[in-house]
């Protein structure tokens, strides 16, 4: 029911001698050999040929089977013969290799790294199927377990033995709901064993891009650690982040998204109106791969940035609950200056808003005008003006968050005095940005 089972067996085949898998194998021998050290058994074969009249002596060693415990394990003490001489060993494999020229090298890392992952995916496919086996058995078991009990209290006439059976369904019903809580977060194990895919499918991308690379740009021990990288996003974790964040992608589409269905419409009017594809001008745009959410405004303008208000607001409750006398005066006090006479936290907000609200109808307004243009140089041209008004509003959230700490700052400095508080206040709002 689960699947394929494992292809190579696992002590063979999973566990990898690193030593060994880097260095010359006779030299590596031959250090075993001298320094007492037996990860399977070597014993030693000399044997004499005969060049001319000089007799020649050759030491081969041969590996056997051993009961001698000298290995060191993963729960052994790190100060121990074996430890230490694993360590030196591999010390040793490394300064062999060091010694190598640079294609072989760069072919043994690339061996090496395949060699990692081909173990990890054997044991990442165990891992997936052990996943999905323990959500099948713990459903079906649980599943099968409230079912009986259910029907077993229809069965019953007797009052008392009903709600017996009845409540023991409903416990069994609730730990099967709290273990696929508890253990998998409600989410399915084909839709953690999928983001885990995902992820590492990322992971290896990235990895293979760098193979090519010279062993002094990408080293042997950056890519045993990019495969270790790779072997750890086989877990339960990655699958969970990987489906919240598909979750969170449904919830909140970025610009990009909103701007390829866009392109999409206008590339299905094209097809109405009975355009050739030689006349299509937005077919490439809608087919165009989106940029990575974290490189675009991942909401729209107004809702990017939380308003400066609100985070003023939770900056004077702060400050109010460590001074309390000073609350009425941060939040009330007023800039006399002006015919309104407005409070100052109402017109730094107000301010705010108002660029807020017109960054974002000119990016609105440049989105249509985008998606009016034919010609391939006003659609170029259009795009780099978006992105010139998201590269504006980004580097004025850097500047204005930067700016509000100095102000909490300044606030540790402010007394009863309102001649104090005012010139603060007066600092902030010029410094707040303005939309032409």
């Amino acid at each position: 029911m689960a699947g394929a089972s494992q292809l190579f067996p696992h002590a063979e085949f999973v566990t990898i001698d690193l030593a060994r898998q880097i260095a010359d194998d006779k030299k590596l021998q031959k250090w075993e050999h001298d320094n007492g050290f037996y990860l399977y058994g070597y014993t030693v074969e000399t044997a004499e040929h005969q060049r001319g009249r000089k007799v020649e002596k050759a030491v081969n060693y041969k590996p056997i089977l051993t009961d001698k415990n000298l290995h060191c394990e993963q729960n052994s003490d790190p100060g121990s013969k074996p430890c230490i001489l694993a360590r030196a060993r591999l010390d040793y494999a490394f300064d062999l290799y060091s010694k190598n020229d640079q294609h072989t090298q760069q072919q043994i890392r690339n061996e090496l790294q395949d060699r990692i992952i081909a173990a990890s995916e054997q044991r990442c496919n165990v891992y997936r199927m052990y996943l999905k086996r323990t959500e099948s058995r713990n459903n079906f078991m649980l599943g099968t377990l409230t079912t009986v009990l259910g029907g077993a209290g229809a069965l019953f006439t007797n009052q008392v033995g009903n709600r017996i059976l009845s409540g023991l369904a409903g416990i069994t019903s609730g730990v099967r709901a709290e273990f696929n809580q508890a253990y998998l977060a409600s989410q399915a194990a084909q839709v953690i064993t999928k983001g885990i895919t995902a992820r590492r499918n990322e992971l290896r991308t990235k990895l293979n891009a760098r193979r090519s690379e010279n062993t002094t740009q990408y080293t042997l021990q950056a890519a045993i650690a990019d495969a270790i990288h790779y072997h750890g996003a086989c877990n339960i974790l990655t699958g969970l982040e990987a489906a919240e964040s598909a979750i969170e992608r449904v919830e909140n589409p970025s610009l990009d998204l909103m701007t390829k269905s866009l392109y999409k419409s206008r590339h299905v009017e094209e097809i109405l109106q009975g355009k050739t594809p030689e006349q299509f001008k937005f077919q490439s745009f809608s087919e165009s791969k989106s940029t990575q959410p974290e490189k675009t405004l991942a909401l729209q303008f107004d809702t990017k940035l939380a308003t400066l208000g609100s985070n003023l607001v939770q900056a004077f409750y702060a400050k109010a609950e460590e001074r309390p006398h000073l609350k009425a005066l941060l939040l009330t006090l007023k800039d006399e200056k002006t015919a309104a006479s407005k409070k100052w936290i109402e017109a730094i907000n107000e301010k705010y808003v108002d660029y807020l609200n017109k960054i974002q109808n000119a990016y609105t307004e440049e989105l249509d005008n985008l998606n009016s243009y034919t010609d391939e140089q006003d659609i170029l041209a259009s795009q780099l003006r978006l992105k010139a008004l998201e590269t504006q509003l980004l580097a004025q959230q850097k500047l204005v968050l930067h700016q509000l700490e100095a102000f909490n700052t300044a606030l540790d400095s402010v007394t009863t005095n309102t001649k104090s508080l005012a010139p603060t206040y007066q600092y902030l709002f010029d410094f707040l940005p303005t939309f032409p």
